[in-house]
């Protein structure tokens, strides 16, 4: 019979790797999409994806709803639990700065989304995206909205999208 504090030990130590592996859960917000109809007049419409939650690593200030901070030079981990309303056989995901006039790209970010989560991504199928990117010193301090999308290879307009704070520290 297994005693009691080894069961105990054992989540312990399974909990502490859930938490290593996702980080912190934050507050996030859906990317508002826009096109045009056929009268040249852009509408908002729907994503076609349901995302449920994103965790950064590291956010130690997510459950105070702050941006979560990272250093100059050291990784940060994201990773999101979505299901798509749409089948794809690849990914591409690219997270950006989210200016008023235009979306600035993570420099050298692996575009290749299939590297990151199981393809090919199927309808209304929960799925899990997981990426290290480098914060590089070449990056103003400051706190930023990034926009962070995961779409289909084949039809860009089929896309998972979502934003959320960073907050970039020296």
């Amino acid at each position: 019979m297994v005693s009691l504090s080894v069961l105990l030990s054992i989540c312990v130590v399974l909990l502490a790797d859930v938490i290593f592996v996702y980080g912190e859960e934050v507050k996030f917000s859906k990317c508002q999409k826009f096109q045009r109809d056929k009268d040249g007049v852009a509408r908002q419409y729907e994503q076609s994806c349901n995302i449920q939650k994103v965790f950064v690593d590291p956010c130690p200030d997510a459950a105070s709803n702050e941006p979560c901070k990272v250093k100059h030079g050291n990784e940060g981990a994201i990773t999101v639990h979505f299901t798509p309303q749409f089948s794809a056989t690849n990914i591409s995901s690219q997270a950006y700065w989210d200016q008023a006039l235009m979306n600035v790209p993570f420099e050298d970010m692996d575009t290749n989304g299939c590297k990151y989560m199981k393809c090919p991504m199927e309808k209304d199928v929960a799925t899990t995206y997981s990426y290290k990117i480098g914060i590089k010193s070449t990056y103003p301090p400051d706190i930023y909205t990034v926009k962070w999308k995961v779409l289909s290879a084949e039809d860009p307009t089929k896309e998972c999208c979502f934003r959320f704070r960073l907050k970039i520290v020296p």
